[in-house]
């Protein structure tokens, strides 16, 4: 191919703004509203994390409700364990959605109408409908939209304070310790969620007075 311009990358994925929610909210049932609705409060990747928790990932204190997940670090070299405070709309739902799914019975928290988990390929495809039902897909950022648009959402508020109570935006690093993003200075990583890169947010650690 040499001799022909490279084509500079599209836009793969768009986070949702709060108007986008909604509609989608208000078009779909509440067992995907659900999913969709805790994934953009906790930035949890949509499939091998938010699919799979259940009561036992939960951690209930005075202080509040703490999520434990463990995942594969980004590279795939070792397992992690991170535990972060929710946000309080995340905690009401979590606590919410653990009446119907106890500890000890291995039922996620997030269920289809079925009752089973959110599976990659039913979450990937009630998705697709939604953008066709929306219309989505004759807009040039709205068809960029998928199921992990709401970790880029939480990333984007989190980091602006949109989310936040105080309305404080919370560090890069303390974002990538939340989401467990490897690389927060990396313009691929961070500038996708339309946040500016910048060291000088509040914060550097878990703090659970942003989550109040």
């Amino acid at each position: 191919m040499k001799g022909y311009p490279i084509p500079s990358p599209g836009k793969r994925v768009a986070p949702f703004t709060d108007e986008d929610l909604a509609e989608l909210y208000a078009a779909t049932d509440d067992y995907y509203a659900d999913f969709v609705k805790l994934g953009s409060l906790t930035g949890l990747r949509s499939y091998c994390e938010l699919a799979e928790i259940t009561a036992e990932n939960m951690i209930v204190s005075d202080r509040g409700v703490q999520l434990s997940v463990s995942g594969k670090m980004l590279s795939g070299s070792r397992e992690k364990i991170r535990i972060f405070p929710l946000l309080k709309e995340a905690a009401e739902m979590c606590l919410r959605l653990a009446e119907t799914a106890p500890k000890g019975s291995g039922i996620p928290l997030l269920r289809n109408s079925k009752g089973g988990k959110w599976s990659r390929g039913a979450a990937i495809e009630r998705m697709a409908k939604l953008r066709k039902k929306l219309k989505w897909c004759d807009d040039s950022r709205k068809q960029h939209l998928v199921n992990y648009s709401s970790r880029d959402y939480f990333a984007h508020g989190m980091i602006s304070g949109s989310l936040t109570p105080n309305r404080k935006g919370v560090s890069l690093e303390v974002l990538a310790e939340m989401m467990e993003i490897l690389q927060v200075c990396s313009q691929n990583t961070m500038c996708r969620c339309g946040a500016p890169i910048t060291m000088s947010l509040c914060g550097r650690r878990s703090d659970s007075s942003y989550f109040a």
